[in-house]
C-alpha cells in the first residue's frame, strides 16, 4: 500500500475540515482507501493528514491535480503543502 502525509496550515480548521469530507467523493475515485486528520498540538490551525492510496500512481495523480489544488485553495490552505509519499515494508 502506498501513504500520502502532508501537512500545511489553515485559516480555520473548521472551514477547511468541512471542505475536505466533501472532497471524499473525489478522493473515493483517485484510490483513497482511508484518512486520518492530526493537528499539531501547539497550533490547531496546523493539521497534518496520513493517507492510505490503493497505488502509488494515483497517489501522485491526486496530489498533483488542479482540482486538488482548486479544493486546497477554496478550503483555505494557508502554507504550501508538505507532501511525503511512503510505502509499506
Amino acid at each position: 500500500m502506498t501513504h500520502v502525509l502532508i501537512t500545511h496550515g489553515v485559516a480555520d480548521f473548521d472551514k477547511w475540515q468541512a471542505a475536505f469530507n466533501d472532497v471524499l467523493p473525489m478522493r473515493d475515485e483517485a484510490g483513497e482507501k482511508s484518512a486520518q486528520i492530526f493537528r499539531d498540538a501547539g497550533d490547531p490551525n496546523t493539521i497534518t493528514a496520513l493517507f492510505e492510496w490503493d497505488n502509488f500512481e494515483n497517489a501522485r495523480e491526486y496530489v498533483n491535480s488542479a482540482r486538488l489544488k482548486t479544493a486546497m485553495q477554496n478550503a483555505g490552505v494557508t502554507s504550501a503543502p508538505q507532501i511525503t509519499f511512503l510505502e509499506d515494508v
